[in-house]
């Protein structure tokens, strides 16, 4: 499964918008991808939740103007892979359950270019 488009907007919810969004599930996890304009800032929300904590990663990162992207800020696994659905479950999870933990990393980085 994989959607290409922006998600509908949540009132009161979002940081920013999201202008793009993938999600996609794999034989052992899911991924979340979304991309935010914040001010003058492009910022990609990148979630991967696999079957093993070791494998999962949660970061955000800034475009730069030579077209990279640089890290701004994670959560470890340990602080939410237990709490997050199993991919081996009898339904396939959507993004949903990733939408807190993208909504608080995109609040880091705000957080953290204003500074």
């Amino acid at each position: 499964m994989s959607r290409q488009n922006p998600p509908p907007s949540r009132p009161g919810k979002a940081a920013a918008p999201a202008v793009d969004e993938s999600f996609g599930t794999t034989g052992q996890g899911y991924h979340l991808t979304r991309v935010h304009h914040v001010g003058d800032y492009t910022l990609r929300v990148d979630i991967r939740r696999d079957a093993y904590a070791r494998q999962s990663h949660a970061v955000v990162e800034v475009l730069t103007p030579a077209l990279t992207w640089t890290h701004l800020a994670a959560e470890p696994p340990s602080s939410r892979h237990a709490a997050s659905p199993s991919p081996y479950g009898p339904t396939k999870p959507g993004p949903q359950p990733l939408y807190p933990l993208a909504e608080r990393l995109l609040r880091r980085a705000t957080t953290i270019l204003r500074a």
